[in-house]
């Protein structure tokens, strides 16, 4: 068996492919030429046989490829009959939505307000008393707030825009107008007393384009073992593992592709010749190139070997994760800011599930906490990065890009952190947040 080979599914003569990793590209949209229901991303046995128990199995994996919210647009439900409307990842696909899911108390918790803007994916919410409108707090809001260093556990009132676009509802009509004038993505709908009846949002008008589209290279560290994945990459290599229909590396280029991005380059090194034949093979709109490391060099350090091949700002990402980010306001927010690398971070939120006890002096109690909730920015694995990162590391020395960081700040260049929602992060670095990535993704 070669290391080309899949090791499931047959396809042109003298090479293997995995089942469920369907060819033919993101424009053949979530139904695949081909796709039967029993067929599962780990398929076994002859064709058309299945092991006891595997069949429903199989029909829950397939049916995850999601209608995934686009990477820098606010997308949320439609409110107005007979519109599709788009849905942030995570929702169900028939779930009913009110306007009432998207009003919120100005005395919430900006942590609460976190959490709802996750649960609805409509990116914003409205700030209300008796349902008339006081403000509104976008995950842009969000973020300032938090680089501010100002309290999760403050009031949402604190992190909003007081100064809201809104329409009378009779006003209706002029919505695409106000929504391409404001460059806004939502517009609230009022009646005479001020209360929101009913938003719109510039999803309604596919012609309404609140972002810009962005041309900037993307660098995705394809090389490792995925050891915390086995059994799975014992067959295949982590970035093909099937999330749905599709591998999750190809779920992170579309993100990608989405807003703009058609450059990508993989360094690769376990398996790489799965990876090359999946993606020279797939019908794309975009190009791959490779970078073989001829020895494991860490997440660092096989940027070295793009000395040369990557001149300009890019966007580099670890390939098991998922982020729902506006990736044009964080590549602006890396070039205002003047960073040499940007962090994407998320927002943890941890209840410790026992009483916490500190000792004094003496071995003498002196405090004990019950069940303390603690607060903090974890690394997500994805950055915005500039050239100088690559030309500053030795060639082919083993490094994570951590130290790479840390190698940054202490030559005087500036990190920034870019934070978003707990709820906006996916990460399948292990089985059980494999499973956790797929019932997200899940739509019935």
């Amino acid at each position: 068996m070669r290391e080309s080979d899949g090791p499931m599914a047959k396809g042109r003569a003298g090479k293997e492919r995995p089942t469920g990793l369907r060819r033919t590209g993101r424009q053949a949209g979530p139904e695949r030429q081909g796709m039967r229901e029993s067929d599962g991303p780990m398929a076994k046995g002859r064709p058309g046989k299945e092991r006891p128990g595997e069949t429903e199995r199989r029909k829950k994996e397939n049916r995850a490829f999601a209608n995934l919210c686009l990477p820098g647009r606010n997308c949320g439900p439609v409110f107005k009959r007979g519109s599709p409307g788009k849905r942030g990842a995570g929702m169900k696909k028939d779930a009913a939505m009110r306007v009432e899911d998207l009003l919120i108390d100005g005395g919430t918790s900006v942590l609460d307000a976190m959490q709802r803007l996750g649960e609805t994916g409509a990116g914003i919410l409205f700030l209300c008393e008796n349902s008339v409108l006081r403000g509104c707090v976008t995950d842009g809001d969000i973020r300032r707030y938090i680089l501010k260093g100002l309290p999760l556990e403050g009031p949402v009132y604190d992190a909003a825009n007081r100064s809201p676009c809104a329409l009378p509802i009779e006003s209706r009509a002029q919505a695409r107008a106000a929504l391409l004038e404001k460059g806004v993505s939502a517009l609230p709908l009022l009646d005479k007393k001020g209360r929101v009846q009913d938003v719109v949002f510039a999803d309604d008008f596919l012609d309404v384009v609140p972002y810009k589209k962005l041309d900037v290279p993307v660098v995705m560290m394809a090389g490792g073992l995925g050891t915390r994945l086995y059994p799975y990459t014992k067959i295949l290599p982590k970035p093909l593992i099937p999330i749905g229909e599709l591998p999750i590396a190809e779920h992170i280029i579309n993100r990608f592709t989405d807003v703009g991005c058609d450059s990508f380059t993989m360094i690769v090194n376990y398996k790489k010749s799965m990876i090359k034949s999946y993606f020279n093979d797939l019908q794309k709109d975009y190009t791959v190139t490779y970078a073989d490391e001829d020895a494991p060099l860490g997440t660092g350090g096989g940027l070295s070997l793009l000395k040369g091949r990557i001149t300009r700002t890019f966007f580099l990402t670890n390939c098991d994760i998922l982020i729902d980010a506006d990736l044009a306001d964080l590549y602006q927010a890396h070039r205002e800011q003047g960073n040499t690398i940007t962090m994407v971070c998320a927002v943890k939120h941890f209840t410790i599930p026992y009483g916490v006890v500190e000792l004094g002096n003496g071995g003498e109690l002196s405090a004990i906490s019950e069940k303390p909730e603690m607060n903090f920015l974890t690394n997500t694995g994805l950055y915005v990065a500039e050239p100088s990162v690559i030309e500053g590391l030795r060639p082919n020395e083993p490094i994570p890009f951590t130290d790479v960081i840390e190698n940054v700040r202490a030559s005087g260049g500036r990190v920034g952190v870019y934070p978003v929602s707990e709820h906006s992060w996916m990460d399948m670095g292990q089985l059980e947040e494999l499973d956790n990535m797929r019932r997200r993704l899940e739509m019935p």
